[in-house]
């Protein structure tokens, strides 16, 4: 064994003597090289955001089960704050468990305009809306359990008030009623009054007149096929029929079921005020629409220049509500007077909205 001289012993004492103190004061970390850990390193983490919107869990929502695919005629002016009549008087019961329009020229000023570097002067057609962070405040917490606990009805007739009543509500109301309005008109379950019960020799056609719904919404709301009904078979049914509120201000077309809310769509209106304000009557239903001009050319429904898109529905005096060859147009005012939707949409009103349904246009 190599002799250690008395000055190298005396050296490494002393050493180890000053590395024992600088641990001791903490200077050094217990584990060299270790990965950092602990609050320090946790209040330099960004701030975590969160969601103000409702959380539904799985197990606790009966609307996460549901599975699915997001107006009215008239006479006379409805102030624009009013909810449809029936809203109180025809309660959803709970049992358990989709013109002659304006063609592309339309659009032809303004952009010769554009591309001669010019500017306009017209204000944005579409109208502000409210922000969560603009919105009056509203405890939605009653609200938001009926969801939870499965009570989709009284929290969609809570829900359709506030919609048509409060509109300064309407961006936090919009993503609760959209789902509870889901749940009821556009999925199978759950029932919202007794089942029918296919019978013998049945039909979806005098089924869905029994309750003054149009079969293609019986067909829609329980993804059958007409021709292969069961007997014995339990179909969702809704008594209806259905309306339609129109909002020029807003260019929005909101489809209701005795005021409860069913969906709402972005529309185009008619130039220069021409859109008509009142109630109106469904008076007819066409599917792929025929089209004859002012000057009185006429287009086929399958010409791709057909204006009036794959349906129309009539409310009279050459006014009504129909697709579009032009979906730049939606939430705009560049109509002759009827109500442009998109192509899809416009398909789904077609199948809700039945002859004399009540469509009302307001300001």
């Amino acid at each position: 064994m190599p002799r250690i001289s008395n000055s190298t012993l005396f050296l490494t004492v002393v050493l180890g003597l000053a590395g024992f103190t600088v641990y001791r004061s903490g200077w050094v970390p217990l584990e060299l090289g270790g990965a950092a850990t602990g609050s320090l390193l946790e209040a330099d983490a960004p701030p975590e955001t969160f969601d103000s919107s409702p959380e539904f869990a799985a197990g606790e929502s009966l609307l996460l089960e549901v599975g699915g695919s997001p107006s009215e005629p008239q006479t006379e002016q409805v102030e624009p704050s009013e909810e449809p009549d029936s809203i109180s008087t025809k309660p959803i019961r709970l049992v358990t468990l989709e013109e002659p329009a304006v063609t592309k020229n339309a659009e032809a000023p303004a952009a010769e305009a554009e591309a001669n570097g010019e500017t306009t002067t017209e204000p944005p057609v579409r109208i502000a809306k409210r922000t969560k962070d603009q919105e009056p405040t509203f405890d939605f917490s009653e609200i938001d359990r009926q969801i939870k606990a499965g009570q989709v009805v009284e929290a969609h007739k809570a829900l359709s008030k506030l919609f048509w009543q409060q509109p300064d509500l309407r961006s936090s109301v919009q993503e609760r009623i959209d789902l509870t309005a889901k749940a009821i008109y556009f999925s199978p379950q759950p029932h919202v009054q007794e089942p029918y019960v296919v019978q013998a020799g049945d039909q979806l056609r005098k089924i869905a007149t029994k309750h003054h719904v149009t079969w293609q919404y019986l067909s829609r709301l329980n993804r059958v096929d007409p021709k292969r009904l069961r007997e014995g078979q339990k179909l969702k049914v809704i008594d209806g029929p259905f309306g339609a509120v129109v909002t020029l201000s807003s260019f929005e077309l909101t489809l209701h079921h005795d005021g409860q809310y069913v969906r709402s769509y972005p529309c185009c209106i008619g130039k220069n005020n021409s859109t008509p304000v009142g109630k109106f009557k469904v008076l007819n239903k066409v599917a792929d629409p025929q089209y004859t001009d002012p000057n009185g050319k006429v287009f086929a429904s399958s010409d791709p220049k057909n204006p009036l898109g794959e349906y129309w529905i009539d409310l009279g005096e050459s006014y009504g509500i129909h697709g579009t060859i032009e979906p730049d147009s939606i939430g705009k005012a560049e109509s002759r007077g009827c109500v442009r939707l998109l192509n899809a949409d416009v398909a789904e009103v077609y199948d809700l909205l039945d002859l004399a349904s009540e469509v009302v246009i307001r300001p």
